[in-house]
């Protein structure tokens, strides 16, 4: 059996809740934002720290996964977004996107071998500042480029 680091996932969850944290309460981290950006490289340092690759496709939708698993497929699937509405909460999204991280992390850390591989995702723009569920429904749908084109920011 393999457990998670709780100490490192719930550190994890407090330094992300730091980025875009307001003096009155609430955390600002809309999609495309500077605080999306810092949140984002943040995101990206933790990956390279596991060892791990991350990837991004056309619409900023990052990937993580232990480099011997490129190409693999089929694989399974786990994340969520860390973008936030305007004084959103700490764990919307986050939580989802940071566990899936630490599993990761974990199955890579113990070296278990496993019939599929592993993906983390962080979705871009899930709360709806150009789309609602923007990186997702694009990931699975597409966009045509006339599409993305047309869309502007709601806020």
């Amino acid at each position: 059996m393999i457990e998670i680091n709780g100490d490192r996932l719930l550190a994890d969850l407090r330094a992300l809740s730091r980025i875009g944290a307001r003096d009155g309460g609430g955390i600002s981290r809309t999609a495309f934002s500077a605080e999306d950006i810092l949140a984002r490289r943040w995101y990206r340092d933790r990956c390279q720290e596991a060892g791990l690759k991350l990837t991004f496709d056309g619409l900023g939708n990052m990937t993580a996964h232990h480099p011997d698993d490129e190409g693999r497929t089929p694989a399974v699937w786990s994340g969520s977004h860390i973008d936030t509405v305007p004084n959103g909460g700490p764990l919307d999204g986050a939580y989802g996107t940071l566990a899936a991280l630490e599993c990761l992390r974990r199955i890579t850390e113990e070296g278990l071998p496993l019939a599929r591989p592993v993906r983390a995702l962080v979705f871009t723009d899930e709360e709806g500042n150009y789309g609602h569920l923007f990186g997702s429904y694009g990931l699975v749908n597409g966009y045509r480029a006339e599409d993305l084109a047309g869309m502007v920011p709601r806020r």
